[in-house]
């Protein structure tokens, strides 16, 4: 009987995401929208206050020119980013 409470309160966790897929998830949706480009997720590395991307310099250089604009939006979610590398 206890078993089954457990497996039930257990549950809840499984639905939960880490908080970089989210973080992931709207940078790839950024990019697309906004560039047109689909970056995948391995791409995409959060190092404490940063986020460092690995691309082709021409992206790079889309993301230099419209920094603060995507930083805005990243906010909504995650505060504590201050740099796209």
């Amino acid at each position: 009987m206890s078993f089954q409470k457990i497996d039930e309160y257990l549950k809840k966790f499984t639905l939960f995401t880490p908080p970089h897929n989210a973080l992931k998830k709207l940078l790839i949706k950024i990019f697309h929208e906004q560039f047109g480009v689909i970056i995948k997720r391995e791409d995409i590395k959060i190092c404490g206050r940063d986020i460092f991307i690995t691309t082709t310099p021409i992206v790079k250089n889309e993301v230099f020119l419209h920094k603060k604009d995507i930083l805005e939006e990243i906010h909504t979610i995650n505060k504590k980013i201050e740099n796209i590398i």
